[in-house]
Order: structure tokens, then sequence, then C-alpha cells
């Protein structure tokens, strides 16, 4: 088994109740709240994973902070085969990326 992540975000238990709405509404405010993401059920469950995971890192990213990005990276390395996948020219969008760069596509998968 083997799970992979492109710039994931992580959402506070919270959270899922909530509309997603226009991005100004309470869940905005919710995922927003400083250090929110700590009590994520997703974080839990990568904690717990032991089998095989990537997690792809765009050099920018404007849309996932880098406190979540290391609650990710900290929470897989619990106790999965963790590797970090870096892609320093890419964003957010990593989709789009692997789309364009069949090498790095590659390279993840």
């Amino acid at each position: 088994m083997a799970l992979g992540l492109c710039a994931p975000a992580v959402y506070a238990a919270d959270a899922w109740d909530v509309h997603f709405g226009e991005g100004n509404g309470q869940f905005s405010r919710t995922i927003r709240r400083p250090d929110s993401r700590r009590d994520a059920p997703a974080l839990r469950a990568l904690r717990a994973y032991e089998g095989r995971a990537v997690l792809a890192v765009p050099g920018t990213d404007a849309v996932i902070p880098a406190a979540v990005t290391e609650s990710v990276q900290d929470a897989l390395t619990a106790r999965s085969q963790y590797t970090r996948f870096d892609l320093p020219d890419a964003q957010n969008q990593l989709g789009t990326w692997f789309r364009d760069h069949g090498e790095d596509r590659q390279g993840f998968v």
C-alpha cells in the first residue's frame, strides 16, 4: 500500500461541519484560526499510517501555509516509510504541474 499527497491541506475537526462558502465565512475563519490544524483528524490518521508515503511539496505555495506542510510531514514521519518529493519550481496546483512535467510526474510515482 502507498499514499501520495500533493500539497495537502488539513482542517480542524470543527471545520468539517461548516459550509465552505465564498472564502470569507465561518469555514475560512475556522481553518485560519492559529494552530487549528493541530486537532485535525487527518493528522491522527497520517501518524498511524504504516505504509509507503510520499509528500510532494511545491517550492512556492500561496495556498497551503508552510506550518501545515510541516505538520503533515511530522505526522508521516511517525510510522510510515516517508519520502519528501520537493518541486522547487512548482506552485500549489501540482496536478497541473504534473500534467505538464512528465519527468516530475514519473519521479513522484
